[in-house]
């Protein structure tokens, strides 16, 4: 319940959360494809990878399943070394539109 009336608290939740189920929707439908991601560690903070993987609405296992695909993220894939890099090569030179997280 929102005591202030305010319509702003209840959009922050229910915008993101609309373009978000509109985009799972759009996936499934085969309107749109899901993008290849690279996600680069590049600084020496893990915030953002804890923030990903403690993440809800959508949590990590939806985004990768449903939303992404995440062909490079060095801290959740097996990969190492020159086959990791030989993702970000495929993914880079493919014609499939993809995503960069830096």
């Amino acid at each position: 319940m929102n005591p202030t009336n305010c319509p702003l608290p209840d959009s922050k939740y229910h915008i993101p959360m609309n373009y978000i189920n509109m985009a799972i929707e759009k996936i499934r439908q085969g309107t749109i494809e899901k993008p290849n991601c690279i996600w680069l560690e590049t600084s020496g903070c893990f915030g953002e990878v804890i923030a990903l993987l403690d993440g809800a609405n959508p949590g990590l296992v939806d985004l990768l399943t449903q939303m992404v695909n995440m062909t490079f993220f060095n801290s959740i894939m097996a990969d190492s070394g020159e086959a990791a890099y030989e993702q970000i090569l495929n993914t880079v030179n493919s014609d499939t539109p993809y995503l960069r997280k830096t």
